[in-house]
């Protein structure tokens, strides 16, 4: 027997608790299980500059926040072609607690998500969610010297050398057995030529870069021909 107030245990034959004087019970009731955590999506995107500019902006507003899918974006032959987002795992997702959610949509929206102790408003109108400084334009999100310089840049660069990692995986992978990764490799580095024509870089290392992970990609399949030749024919 149980006091459902103080949770004391008695034995059998007492009828009330001699603290609290209610009526004891069988058993205890269960306490009702917690509700199961739903984070709320606030963008939905598969620009890659896009999740970084807003992943700055949380975390200089001290919210915490979980972005899924983004290293998926590029898991795949094909990647982003013709979407912008990977067609196999969807676009990436920002989300936050719901306890945020406000704040957070201020942010993502070009509104001032600050109450007290955060940055200062500007009277020339919104502030670069990147480093702060007055933007401008209305609706811009970003200042001129982040969105054309060294910061936009080095954001851009930064998923083309990702993009080549990957590639570099799947070579390593089509060398050691797995020929029928070799067109997906060079499929990938082709994509990665077109992302750097896309953001216009002017880094040619780079770009040799993707030229010798081309040039590489395709080199397992006249590899393995001669093999396969070697084994079934002797030449």
């Amino acid at each position: 027997m149980f006091c459902p107030r103080c949770g004391d245990e008695y034995r059998q034959g007492i009828e009330r608790c001699k603290d609290c004087g209610v009526a004891l019970v069988v058993e205890l009731p269960k306490d009702p299980e917690p509700p199961p955590f739903q984070p709320v999506t606030m963008l939905t995107t598969g620009d890659p500059l896009r999740i970084e500019m807003v992943k700055a902006a949380l975390d200089s507003a001290g919210i915490d926040y979980w972005v899924r899918g983004q290293g998926l974006q590029d898991l795949m032959a094909g990647g982003r072609l013709g979407t912008g987002y990977s067609v196999a795992f969807g676009p990436a997702r920002v989300e936050v607690d719901p306890e945020n959610e406000a704040d957070a949509r201020k942010i993502i929206e070009g509104g001032e998500p600050f109450d007290e102790g955060g940055p200062p408003e500007s009277a020339e109108g919104a502030l670069c969610t990147a480093c702060g400084t007055p933007v401008s334009e209305e609706g811009e999100e970003l200042c001129p010297a982040c969105l054309e310089g060294e910061k936009g840049e080095a954001l851009r660069r930064s998923e083309i050398q990702r993009a080549l990692a990957k590639i570099h995986v799947l070579i390593v992978f089509s060398f050691i057995g797995g020929w029928f990764l070799a067109p997906f490799a060079f499929g990938r580095a082709v994509q990665a030529r077109s992302l750097y024509e896309s953001y216009k870089l002017a880094d040619r290392r780079l770009l040799w870069r993707i030229y010798l992970a081309m040039l590489l990609s395709i080199l397992p399949l006249f590899l393995w021909a001669y093999i396969i030749r070697w084994i079934f024919f002797g030449v």
